[in-house]
């Protein structure tokens, strides 16, 4: 028997506070459920749902538990939600999200 995974191109989050600064390294850290599989070292969008984008990220490692999965990362460029970029990203978020 094998497993679902979900392969995401964006990192979307409830709300910041989803996010944890990890003070030993230069990163942060959130915890999504269930098993998700993420590119490594490839920028991707940080979205916060029902807000927009708040900048690209690049995922540095996952590691995949009981039925959730914990995403460490690192922030390269942080976004206005008003940001042409920002709402660029979020627009292709929705779209991908509503038309699947």
């Amino acid at each position: 028997m094998g497993m679902s995974y979900e392969f995401n191109w964006y990192l979307v989050v409830d709300d910041k506070f989803k996010l944890q600064k990890n003070h030993n390294t230069d990163s942060v850290i959130t915890i999504k459920k269930e098993y998700r599989v993420y590119p490594i070292n490839m920028p991707i969008p940080l979205i916060i749902k029902n807000i927009g984008c708040i900048g690209l990220v690049v995922i540095k490692s996952f590691k995949i538990y009981n039925n959730s999965t914990e995403i460490e990362f690192k922030v390269l460029e942080e976004y206005n939600i008003k940001d042409e970029i920002a709402q660029h990203y979020y627009n292709l978020y929705l779209y991908m999200k509503n038309n699947k």
